[in-house]
């Protein structure tokens, strides 16, 4: 995921969701999204556009980390909870899409809603990835963190992040962050420096680990 290397921290998901290796044709999987016909664990075919699918991904398509300001997110938010109503409960893009949904949704300021859908994220992940270690896992873990730490829920937040940095191997430092952040809110300083240190060190570049120090430059500058 050489994508990261260079990427602003605030948006690292967001890309981390578009630039996953498992999916050669990802804009395929969007718009055949609600059709029965797409086996797990494989790209889909080309086919007609069935609608619902890729329609929520062009209204909300438009989204911050892409410099745009805002996006028809009320249409998006209706659109995907009408394509994950008829989805297969088996299909191989399920994390991307409840991660999706949870975005418009925390956007919209619909916090609690959000996190319930990536807590479903992070379950379709596990229940597709059971070693634990591929990226949707890393992304719904790092993701519903997140999301407990905006709702000031910062041992949620760590427990979720201490399952998965062990397994997360060269991208642990994405964990970290959230780990460090959540330590500080807990008032565990000395612990949470730690986190952010080992944050800079796994950076995957010097250009990462300069934007993490200056990201985690209060937790790192803390004193015992």
């Amino acid at each position: 995921m050489d994508v990261l290397r260079d990427t602003p921290i605030h948006c690292i998901a967001a890309l981390l969701m578009l630039n996953k290796g498992r999916y050669l044709h990802y804009a395929f999987a969007r718009e055949s999204y609600a059709t029965e016909t797409i086996n797990p664990g494989k790209c889909p075919s080309a086919k007609p556009d069935t609608g619902q699918a890729s329609q929520c991904f062009r209204c909300w398509n438009a989204r911050p980390c892409f410099g745009a300001q805002s996006g028809r997110l009320e249409d998006a938010l209706l659109k995907y909870a009408a394509a994950l109503h008829v989805a297969d409960p088996d299909h191989f893009a399920l994390p991307d899409y409840h991660g999706e949904f949870a975005s418009v949704l925390a956007t919209l300021g619909r916090d609690r809603e959000a996190c319930e859908q990536y807590q479903l994220s992070l379950t379709h992940a596990l229940r597709q990835e059971p070693d634990r270690t591929g990226p949707a896992v890393l992304i719904a873990r790092y993701s519903l963190a997140e999301q407990f730490l905006k709702l000031k829920e910062p041992q949620r937040a760590l427990h979720v992040v201490v399952q998965g940095v062990g397994l997360a191997g060269d991208q642990q430092w994405l964990l970290r962050v959230v780990e460090a952040r959540a330590l500080w809110d807990l008032g565990r300083k000395p612990e949470s420096k730690q986190s952010a240190e080992l944050a800079v060190l796994h950076a995957p570049s010097e250009v990462k680990a300069n934007d993490l120090r200056r990201y985690l430059a209060e937790i790192l500058a803390a004193t015992a």
